[in-house]
């Protein structure tokens, strides 16, 4: 049995992700307001507003200098490592919950975080609070 979400049904739609990590609606291209740069790495890796990093290793990927409010970087584990291995995310001078560093540790795991002015870091499906 698969430690992973492979589609998820919503009405009359399965949305699955692609091969090339695009969300797709009924294989078709959901298009989304961001325009990612997909990148796949197995090394540390200093990241850009708009990359979605498929992290194939344990790696420290570290978050963009001087974040406008808004930037976006996505996440992903694409061989399930982060529970045996270290992945680490660096705020780059800025913080994740409040942290200088956050610790990904879930299989598979896969977000987006956002820039909040004057907060930090955050993931996306998870409410902004101050630090």
């Amino acid at each position: 049995m698969a430690d992973y979400i492979t589609g998820i049904r919503l009405g009359d739609y399965v949305i699955t992700v692609g091969d090339d990590g695009m969300l797709l609606a009924n294989g078709t291209p959901i298009k989304t307001s961001v325009s990612w740069k997909y990148v796949t790495v197995n090394d540390d890796y200093t990241a850009s507003a708009n990359d979605f990093i498929r992290i194939g290793s344990g790696v420290t990927i570290t978050l963009p200098d001087s974040p406008v409010d808004g930037t976006r970087v996505g996440v992903m584990d694409i061989n399930g490592k982060a529970a045996d291995e270290s992945f680490v995310i660096d705020g780059n001078g800025d913080t994740i919950y409040g942290n200088d560093t956050f610790p990904l540790n879930i299989k598979y795991f896969s977000e987006i975080l956002h820039f909040v002015e004057d907060v930090g870091w955050r993931f996306e499906n998870t409410p902004v609070k101050g630090n």
